[in-house]
């Protein structure tokens, strides 16, 4: 049996093995082998002690974000007087113009467990739209599980915004279902606030089509970094800089509108974006 043991301090990595053939190249005698077992012994000591060493030297781990991994607000849609209880209390739905679509409490909906966000076919654009009531929502991790519509022509979006505020900072994940075809994609993803808008973004490609199935969408915000995911898996990080920030408090949407410019609208036929809960896991941060 031959080992393979490295040398890896002062000096370059040589192969004890290489040792132990030219050893049974030249004969093997009662002195060779009480050489080969000593020389076995300082280079097995050495690693032990050298590697053991080598291991209280590395630094530490990054330490993961101070995320609570208990949610301190949740929603499954599946109260049969949803509309009444959290749909009055927690959430606001919309009865207002947002971006040239007039939304209606009729198309913004909880059925069969889900919400339902519904964009109509034609003109005048009509979609539907939810917002948190409390606009106080701070740094801490967004999850969804969407399923946006598979209909082309509508943009079904999860965002942060303080409307109500003066920054008007942004966090977008948004889908236009223009991008969506036989297993793949896009998702735009953005940052914006008051006179920057678009300040960051990208489509980021998909191997898969978001409309096929449920998938868990995330938004981070921390004090030093936005960061997205799918299915908990990261997908981009944008690190704050001079000029870029958040610091406001903020509301949390969901919206399904369209418009011909950029979404390719309106659709020709109905299109309904699914919802199927939304948690919210606080920061704890100093």
């Amino acid at each position: 049996m031959c080992w393979l043991i490295n040398f890896e301090y002062d000096f370059e990595p040589v192969h004890y093995c290489l040792f132990i053939k030219r050893s049974l190249n030249i004969g093997l005698n009662v002195k060779n082998i009480s050489l080969i077992k000593l020389i076995t012994f300082i280079v097995l000591l050495s690693q032990f002690l050298f590697g053991c060493d080598e291991k209280k030297s590395n630094p530490e781990a990054p330490a993961e974000p101070a995320i609570s991994t208990v949610p301190s607000a949740v929603d499954e849609f599946d109260d049969p007087e949803w509309e009444t209880n959290k749909g009055t209390s927690f959430w606001q739905q919309a009865s207002w113009m947002q971006n040239d679509t007039q939304m209606d409490v009729d198309r913004c909906q909880a059925n069969n467990g889900c919400l339902e966000l519904t964009v109509l076919p034609g003109t005048p654009y009509r979609g539907g739209s939810i917002q948190t009531r409390n606009d106080k929502w701070s740094y801490g991790r967004w999850e969804a599980s969407l399923k946006p519509s598979p209909v082309r022509g509508v943009l079904n979006s999860m965002f942060t915004d303080d409307w109500n505020g003066k920054s008007y900072e942004e966090v977008d994940i948004e889908f236009l279902t223009r991008t969506f075809g036989k297993d793949k994609g896009s998702v735009h993803l953005a940052l914006h606030e008051d006179g920057k808008t678009n300040y960051w973004w990208e489509d980021v490609l998909l191997a898969f089509n978001p409309s096929d199935t449920f998938h868990v969408w995330a938004i981070q915000i921390l004090p030093d970094s936005v960061s997205w995911f799918v299915d908990r898996q990261l997908l981009r990080t944008f690190v704050y800089n001079d000029e870029f920030s958040l610091t406001a408090p903020y509301q949390f949407f969901f919206n399904a509108w369209t418009k011909e410019e950029w979404i390719n609208g309106p659709p020709a036929t109905r299109a309904v974006y699914l919802i199927d809960w939304v948690r919210f896991y606080p920061w704890n941060g100093p």
